[in-house]
């Protein structure tokens, strides 16, 4: 056996100190890597991983001021910028349990702790980069998020016996159930625990069970997770959804605050855990929580507008007005050039001052918020049309409260809850039976057009319905029954004329839209793999 080497590797290490830098340099090429690049910070690493395929990334926790590592590594997967194939390694001096916690959940392939010497880092590499290489098969298809070809390049794997089988196992039942495939994942989960009890297996179980809605089986299997491994955090996060949709709102806090104390630095849980406070009237534990969510969010790719928004609502609700006045202020710099946000700010400043008796202020900050909108009818969608259609109901501007309210029920039809709220909102102005009206009218053309279209597909007018689709979505751009209906039709006439680069690009920009509102919506990922599919 010859020396082993990295010859054919790029290297990338990232590290605030160029000394740690160097060392690490200097104890690679021991290894002769093919080539070896160095970022000082997490933006200059993310812009170098964006422009280089890295198969090796050596990357500090700690790393001054800006983004830490995790934010490093939860970046480059968000962006799509880190393979499958590529082996990102944490390396820390620091071992808290929130850094371990925070880092661990973002799923570093290794931590190694300072100091390091050369025959650790070799011998950690040489076990990982086999592992990496025995599922490099798997790369091509995770990348283009291709579930169809994932779980073939699974079973091509399973059938040579390797090594690494219930990695595997547990890859292709995350596909099956992105594409609703429940009951083969099922069946796979519970060969696996016939062997083992393994969290990740245990979690297929769970999560089938919710979607067969047998909640109490579901509950009871996330805290037998739990028991198993109180570390293990996606068990946490499904049992307080459990628990949520079962509207047991109290004991889903319960959860969501047990787990923030393993694990506080994930910005997507400290959220739920908001949310929750929020339905449970909890005003100083949200107030708590929000600007924990915005604090986190600073440096993350994962922070939102409505994070800032959030929060100023409950500075307003504990009697802290000039506290929102300045945090939606700050939402506008740290999201400068959005319209969309400086109108979100705009409809929450003026409940600011509705809400501080600022007659004057709260007027010309409604009339500010439609003027914007008169410039892109777009910007006004969801819960911010709402808002501003309550503004309008309140100064009698009653038909500019109809269009957006029409608006948002074309566009968010699916949602229950927001539905309910404009019927309390026209009830709560006298006019129950004129906001129920609206939202049924609203409600029936998208069945209408929706049921004509799938009328037009099943006849074989795939062009009608194309054309048909296409005309609704630009009236209501953020329906995902319409934007599935389009992109399906769409898929349809390509497998019917041939294979189009440009129509599969207007599929997937529908799919899109869905997947912005719903990340694993089963029906898009299926589609987007079909799609992925007539490439061949």
């Amino acid at each position: 056996m010859g020396f082993w080497n990295l010859k054919t590797k790029s290297v990338l290490i990232i590290d605030d100190f160029p000394q740690m830098r160097a060392m690490l340099s200097a104890m690679l090429k021991n290894f002769e890597p093919k080539e070896v690049h160095q970022a000082g910070n997490g933006k200059d690493a993310l812009e170098k991983m964006s422009k280089h395929r890295f198969d090796i990334v050596l990357c500090d926790y700690n790393l001054g001021d800006g983004k830490d590592g995790q934010q490093v590594l939860e970046e480059a997967k968000y962006q799509k910028i880190l393979p499958f194939y590529t082996l990102f390694i944490m390396v820390t001096a620091e071992n808290t349990n929130a850094m371990v916690m925070g880092a661990a959940e973002h799923m570093p392939d290794a931590y190694l702790s300072k100091p390091i010497n050369k025959t650790v880092l070799m011998s950690r590499m040489q076990k990982l980069l086999a592992k990496k290489q025995a599922l490099h098969p798997l790369s091509d298809a995770m990348g283009n998020n291709n579930a169809a070809q994932a779980i073939k390049c699974c079973d091509e794997l399973l059938a040579k016996e390797i090594k690494f089988k219930f990695e595997v196992l547990k890859i292709k039942c995350e596909y099956l159930l992105k594409l609703g495939k429940y009951d083969e994942a099922l069946a796979i989960a519970n060969e696996v625990i016939k062997e083992r009890n393994i969290p990740w297996a245990m979690m297929i179980v769970g999560k089938v069970q919710m979607h067969n809605k047998d909640y109490y089986n579901a509950e009871m299997q996330f805290r037998d997770i739990i028991e198993l491994d109180k570390n293990f955090m996606p068990a946490y996060d499904s049992l307080a959804e459990v628990m949520r949709l079962t509207e047991n709102f109290e004991e889903a806090q319960a959860v969501l605050m047990d787990a923030v104390k393993i694990s506080p630095k994930s910005i997507l849980r400290q959220r739920s855990l908001a949310d929750v406070l929020d339905v449970n009237d909890e005003k100083a534990l949200l107030e708590k929580t929000r600007k924990k969510v915005v604090d986190i969010g600073r440096t993350s790719c994962l922070k939102k507008s409505t994070d800032y928004t959030k929060l100023a609502k409950a500075y307003v609700d504990n009697n802290s007005p000039n506290k929102a006045v300045d945090i939606l202020s700050e939402t506008g710099k740290v999201f400068r050039g959005d319209d969309q946000v400086v109108l979100d700010s705009k409809v929450q400043l003026a409940d600011v001052y509705k809400k501080t008796n600022n007659t004057a202020m709260y007027k010309d900050t409604v009339e500010t918020s439609l003027k914007l909108v008169n410039k892109n009818k777009k910007l006004a969608k969801g819960e911010t049309a709402i808002e501003l259609a309550r503004a309008c109901i309140d100064l009698g501007k009653l038909d500019e409260a109809k269009e957006f309210v029409t608006s948002a029920v074309k566009d968010y039809s699916d949602d229950e809850a927001l539905m309910e709220s404009i019927i309390q909102m026209y009830s709560a102005a006298g006019m129950a039976e004129q906001g129920e009206q609206l939202v049924s009218d609203a409600k029936g053309e998208v069945v209408k057009i929706n049921n004509e279209g799938v009328g037009l597909i099943k006849e074989g007018k795939i062009s009608e319905a194309i054309n048909l689709f296409q005309m609704a979505v630009r009236e209501m751009p953020n329906n995902v029954t319409v934007n599935l209906n389009v992109a399906m039709a769409l898929y349809l006439n390509m497998k019917k004329e041939g294979f189009s680069e440009r129509t599969q690009k207007q599929v997937f920009e529908y799919l899109d839209v869905i997947f912005e509102r719903d990340a694993n919506n089963p029906k898009a990922m299926d589609l987007r793999s079909k799609c992925l599919l007539l490439e061949k």
